[in-house]
Order: structure tokens, then sequence, then C-alpha cells
């Protein structure tokens, strides 16, 4: 369990982030491995993401449903639990609490911790 993330102006406790948990809602999300020559540098993208944060070659290609993830990302354990987590917490926010992705994107950084 994450504490309260008392420096961000809504605070909530952001449940265990077993997929189960996070509300019916996240059920639905299937996570799609990308190769790099799609992605970018971008390592994690969700069909959440207002249009106008994607890269113009992603815009509208992404459904509401999945997550997609960087190929090299999706490969290293270590890095893809990381990924996930942080993927989790923006969608809960989104989903079960209403939050703007910039918002859910914000509080997931901070529940990522350093490094």
């Amino acid at each position: 369990m994450i504490p309260i993330i008392k420096s961000h102006p809504r605070r909530i406790k952001i449940k265990s982030m077993h997929i189960r948990s996070l509300g019916k809602q996240l059920d639905t999300f299937k996570i799609k491995v990308i190769p790099r020559k799609v992605m970018g540098d971008y390592i994690t993208l969700h069909g959440l993401v207002p249009q106008n944060e994607l890269p113009k070659h992603l815009r509208g290609k992404i459904p509401e449903n999945e997550i997609w993830m960087r190929e090299d990302a999706y490969k290293n354990d270590l890095l893809r639990s990381k990924i996930l987590y942080h993927e989790k917490v923006e969608l809960q926010l989104m989903l079960n609490y209403g939050y703007t992705y910039k918002e859910a994107h914000s509080v997931a950084e901070i529940a990522d911790g350093p490094g």
C-alpha cells in the first residue's frame, strides 16, 4: 500500500496494484509489445493518453483498452514491473477517480519513487 501522497492537491490512497483490485474497468486492458521503430523513445503509451500528447504517427492508433510497451522494456523483467505499476496507478486515478491524464501521470511519477 502506498501512503497518501501529500504533495499532490488531491489526496487518495492508492490500492494494491494487483490488476483485479483496480476496478473492473482495468480488467479489460491488454498489453501489446511494440517494436522500437514504432514507439521511438516512448517506453509505454495507452489509449487514454490525450491525442495531443501522443506522437503524431500514433494518434488515433492506440485502442482505449490497450497499453503499448516498447519491446526492449517488456523484455526487462524489473523495468516491465515498474512500468506496469506506474501505468496501473495512472489508469486507476483516471478511471476510478476522475483525474486528467496529466494529473494522474504526475501522481504516478511520485508513486514510482526514486530511480
